[in-house]
């Protein structure tokens, strides 16, 4: 199925968004600028909080890594020097998670965090674009898994997401890459055992996903704005989705447009979304 997002679905913040994928559902908000504590105070550029919120319980070492990660990540993106001695919060609620059997805890390991970054970098991104926050670039998110090398061609076998938890649980590494609107490599987290022939074949594999559909052959850009529509049925929800409801005909275009697009392409479909939305007219009884 193609990931689902609904934006500026929380009133009280900035901006919000949900995002749905492969089982993973995460909750963003940001606020700011905002005013900054004395002690966090940067002198140049806007200071960045990031809080990542487990599903269930208090967070841990999982979640300050998580954290840590996401903050590097997305001081790359913001410009914060247009916003000097001040602050932009980002809380990511992990929402919920798939359901997996103790024979497939070596990657869904509590300490272990790859599965999850992916979907937390993809609402941390929308939640900035229904803030409006000045970005540098936009970014998509993936990740891939490896087995030991075919011993008929020799190359190893890299698993595309959404990853089954059954092939997931016979993978030897486990690969997560973030690439921006101009295919460079914004970010690069593995796990397992792997050498560099298997990262570099992850590496492509993923930037195919990430990108495909940015352009075609020619170098013209593609037509992937189709496949969304308005989120009218609940006012007090709003925002946008990508059309993946109930009907039939409408998760068919969803998962075309990921297919043929690549992850770049349902993400520029989302933004256009956004901006036709916010462009209408409305009318005032």
């Amino acid at each position: 199925m193609a990931p689902t997002a609904t934006l500026s679905t929380l009133h009280r913040a900035d901006g919000s968004a949900t995002y749905s994928d492969a089982g993973y559902t995460m909750l963003g908000a940001v606020n700011g600028p905002i005013e900054v504590q004395r002690r966090d105070e940067l002198a140049e550029e806007a200071a960045i909080e990031v809080n990542v919120r487990p599903a269930v319980g208090v967070g841990g070492t999982r979640e300050r890594h998580l954290e840590s990660l996401l903050h590097a990540t997305l001081k790359d993106i913001i410009l914060t020097h247009q916003f000097p001695r001040t602050l932009i919060q980002l809380t990511l609620q992990i929402v919920s998670v798939p359901e997996a059997s103790a024979s497939h805890s070596r990657w869904l390991d509590p300490l272990s965090c790859l599965l999850l970054l992916p979907p937390l970098l993809q609402t941390s991104l929308l939640t900035l674009l229904s803030a409006s926050l000045p970005l540098r670039t936009t970014f998509t998110s993936t990740i891939v898994a490896t087995r030991p090398a075919d011993e008929n061609s020799g190359r190893p076998t890299v698993l595309k997401a959404p990853i089954d938890l059954k092939a997931l649980a016979k993978a030897t590494s486990l690969h997560v890459f973030a690439f921006t609107g101009d295919r460079q490599l914004l970010l690069a987290e593995s796990e397992g055992d792997f050498d560099v022939n298997v990262w570099e074949e992850a590496a492509e594999v993923a930037e195919g996903v990430c990108c495909a559909g940015t352009t075609d052959e020619v170098g013209e850009e593609e037509d992937v704005g189709e496949g969304m529509e308005l989120d009218d049925d609940d006012d007090e929800e709003g925002g946008v989705r990508l059309d993946g409801g109930g009907l039939a005909l409408g998760q068919a275009q969803a998962q075309a447009q990921t297919r043929d697009g690549g992850l770049s392409g349902w993400l520029k479909s989302v933004v256009q979304e956004k901006v036709r939305q916010e462009s209408r007219w409305t009318a005032v009884q």
